[in-house]
């Protein structure tokens, strides 16, 4: 029961938390800094036309005053910008501390935000582990998720256009209505994956595993399916308009026509199972044949 409460608290505020952290460090930042310039510009207000300021003024630059509060305002300014670098390392530290705490859990755990801040910084999630997870709708555009484990991960509607899931591991995962446009999906594991409706235009899925996964409604346009695997897939109103099939298993496809191959590159030269392959020949020769003619009856003029 407890752990259960906790999941769910984790799942609707650890984002929050991880924000208000980051915020109160920044703040006790500024605040030192801004106590510090405080305290200096108090100091010169409480001297101002006493003796002391005239014994300053004979010792010093009388413009120099005009100039300390300047000064001060630079000086906390250039302690603040060299400890961002500092603030940002701690924050991609407590980020990844959120993603970890949360592995194994079956939901966000804050994993969404402190992923997505990450990826907005351009750190490299290579390697991540965060299979069985709850990330729908993440946006990880441009991530470098090179062989991340997301097995059995609900990526549906996330967008992960021009994303790095080279060697990733995706089986089981539902990546419906995901956009995976001008991503890496090379030597990915897709094995059993549900991809409906799914977003493929010109990703690259070259030796990939993609068997038993549903691709209904999938637009894979323009796409790298060289010498990937598909056996048992299930293809129904999926798109493979200029995809290259150059060596791609579709043995034991569900769902698909000749015509959705017509449309793609080098089919010619993908795999096949016997029935299919009779099945796609004949539909070509009926295709590219012209259309007999008509025999005139005698006594027609």
């Amino acid at each position: 029961m407890w752990k259960q409460l906790n999941q769910q608290f984790n799942d609707r505020f650890g984002g929050l938390i991880l924000q208000l952290r980051a915020f109160g460090q920044v703040f006790i930042k500024w605040g030192a800094v801004f106590l510090v310039l405080m305290g200096i510009i108090a100091a010169i207000d409480s001297i101002e036309g006493t003796g002391v300021e005239q014994f300053l003024l004979k010792r010093l630059d009388s413009r120099l005053f005009d100039q300390i509060e300047a000064i001060s305002i630079l000086a906390g300014l250039i302690v603040f910008a060299v400890g961002i670098p500092a603030q940002k390392k701690r924050s991609h530290y407590e980020a990844w501390q959120v993603i970890n705490s949360a592995q194994g859990q079956g939901g966000s755990g804050g994993r969404i935000m402190a992923l997505q801040d990450l990826n907005g910084d351009k750190v490299s999630l290579a390697g991540l582990t965060a299979d069985q997870a709850d990330l729908r709708e993440i946006q990880l555009d441009k991530a470098d998720l090179r062989r991340a484990n997301l097995s059995g991960t609900n990526l549906s509607g996330a967008s992960l256009r021009g994303a790095n899931l080279f060697g990733a591991n995706l089986s089981s995962a539902d990546l419906s209505n995901a956009d995976l446009s001008n991503a890496d999906l090379s030597e990915a594991n897709l094995d059993g994956a549900n991809l409906r409706r799914v977003n493929l235009t010109k990703a690259n899925l070259f030796v990939a595993s993609i068997k038993q996964a549903k691709l209904s409604g999938a637009a894979i346009v323009e796409a790298e399916l060289s010498g990937a695997n598909l056996g048992g897939a299930s293809f129904s109103s999926a798109s493979l308009k200029g995809s290259f099939l150059s060596l791609t298993n579709f043995t034991k496809a569900k769902g698909l026509k000749p015509e959705q191959l017509f449309e793609a590159q080098e089919y010619e030269k993908a795999i096949y199972d016997n029935e299919f392959l009779a099945k796609l020949n004949q539909h070509q020769s009926q295709t590219e044949s012209p259309p007999a003619k008509t025999q005139e009856k005698p006594g027609d003029t």
